[in-house]
């Protein structure tokens, strides 16, 4: 990856399947995350913990940067499935 601040966080929100975020001191800032395929409901367990991936971003992103992320990633979803037809 290119030593690009907030890139390796950034792409790791926007094509993850599941995601965790850690707050920092403030509810509204966070400081990294835990990605992966998400919790097994019957055994209450990661789907593949081998898979999952702890990110500590190196620039700090709040609630506005998430929501921004999270519509960028829906939009990628439906553009993706609108190809496919």
């Amino acid at each position: 990856m290119p030593p690009i601040p907030g890139l390796v966080g950034l792409l790791t929100m926007i094509f993850c399947p599941k995601m965790q975020l850690r707050a920092e001191k403030s509810p509204d800032a966070f400081s990294g995350c835990l990605s992966g395929l998400g919790i097994d409901p019957i055994h209450h367990e990661s789907v593949y913990p081998d898979h999952d991936m702890e990110v500590v971003f190196d620039t700090l992103f709040d609630a506005q940067d998430i929501e921004r992320v999270s519509s960028f990633s829906v939009l990628l979803a439906e553009m993706s499935n609108i190809s496919m037809k």
